[in-house]
């Protein structure tokens, strides 16, 4: 058995191509790609260079960052692309969240989390019970006599 056909073990041969296939498919040079997965452009030059490996933590920062499964990087098992994929705004978020101190990543996960828990996905039910009050409210009123 080849070493590629190992399930288990990385297609070293390739996942360097499909790291590059990733880079140019999203427009990105080394540099801006290699920031938001925790490498520097040197590190990830080494990798598409093929003097460093493609590690599994590696492609799962990819994964993570880009919408490309990390099993499809590693071994070339498909499907390409997760089910989940950030947005724009959502990586940006991620980014400067990365990019911030300890002290201020801390205050950012309880602001979220208070927003989240005050945050009722809207429904319409609650609106409907206020309109059906308010209407209730006016016709349950008796009229003003007229003079």
């Amino acid at each position: 058995m080849k070493e590629s056909d190992d399930k288990n073990t990385p297609d070293e041969n390739k996942g360097h191509e499909r790291l590059i296939q990733v880079r140019k498919e999203l427009g990105l040079n080394q540099t801006d790609f290699a920031n938001p997965i925790g490498l520097t452009q040197s590190g990830l030059s080494a990798i598409e260079l093929e003097t460093a490996p493609l590690r599994r933590t590696v492609a799962l920062a990819i994964e993570t960052a880009y919408g490309f499964r990390h099993q499809w990087l590693l071994y070339g098992k498909l499907p390409k692309h997760t089910k989940f994929r950030l947005t724009a705004e959502e990586k940006r978020v991620l980014d400067l969240y990365r990019s911030a101190e300890k002290d201020v990543q801390r205050v950012t996960i309880k602001l979220l989390e208070s927003t989240a828990q005050c945050h009722q996905p809207w429904d319409g039910v609650q609106e409907r019970r206020d309109s059906e009050r308010r209407e209730n409210d006016v016709s349950d009123k008796p009229e003003k006599p007229s003079k």
